[in-house]
């Protein structure tokens, strides 16, 4: 670095060589200094911007992945390795990811991913993976394509889903369960928008009050069939 007259830091790569005599003493030395403040502004800048996104993807607990069909190279953040129980090299390779694939999702996410691959369509897959400590997690992974032919590359996103997907199969159980509670009982749900008024009701409440499809459910029309004693 190099402070100027006017008080501006400019950074400066300077290189040179010696000039010999046939008895190789050195007379003079001739070099080259480079004005390389731009590059370093730019390579700060992009130093900075890749530390955000890293911060940004750490918050949304997302990871970075992209694969080079042509080299079958397949690169990750470190993070997403390690959470995988896979090493920087075999990190680099699809083979050691394929295996990780739980039996069940490795047909349905291969087929998604060549068709990503070869036709550019959106890839967004669920699957589970059984790591090297024999724990089982659920990831979502999303991928687009860039470019065409051997120039193809995907450029995708991978986040651990496995405690939404546990709470997504809880409240699909509770879902069930009431349902059959319902069924059993002879009942149906319903719910009164005060705002609007607006009624909403279960899939059966049709049937147990025996109106028929032609029949729009409103407070209106259930208010017409109430008993007028009641």
């Amino acid at each position: 670095r190099m402070l100027l007259p006017d008080g501006s830091l400019r950074w400066v790569r300077d290189r040179g060589a010696a000039v010999r005599d046939g008895d190789g003493r050195a007379l003079r030395v001739i070099g080259i200094a480079e004005d390389i403040t731009e590059r370093r502004q730019a390579q700060a800048t992009l130093a900075l911007q890749e530390q955000r996104l890293e911060l940004a993807l750490r918050a949304a607990g997302l990871h970075v992945w992209s694969f080079d069909p042509s080299r079958r190279h397949f690169d990750a953040n470190a993070l997403l390795c390690q959470l995988f129980g896979l090493d920087p090299e075999r990190c680099k390779r699809l083979g050691p990811w394929r295996r990780q694939l739980h039996i069940d999702d490795r047909a349905r996410f291969e087929s998604a991913f060549r068709a990503t691959l070869l036709r550019g369509e959106p890839f967004n897959e669920d699957f589970s993976v059984t790591l090297a400590s024999g724990e089982r997690r659920r990831f979502n992974a999303q991928a687009t394509r860039i470019g065409q032919g051997r120039e193809a590359r995907l450029y995708g996103v991978c986040a651990d889903i496995t405690s939404r997907a546990a709470q997504e199969d809880a409240l699909k159980d509770r879902n069930l369960r009431l349902k059959l509670a319902l069924d059993a009982a002879q009942m149906s749900i319903w719910s009164l928008d005060i705002a609007s008024f607006k009624l909403e009701v279960g899939p059966d409440f049709r049937r147990i009050l025996a109106m028929p499809e032609s029949m729009p459910v409103t407070t209106t029309s259930l208010h017409e069939h109430i008993v007028v004693d009641d």
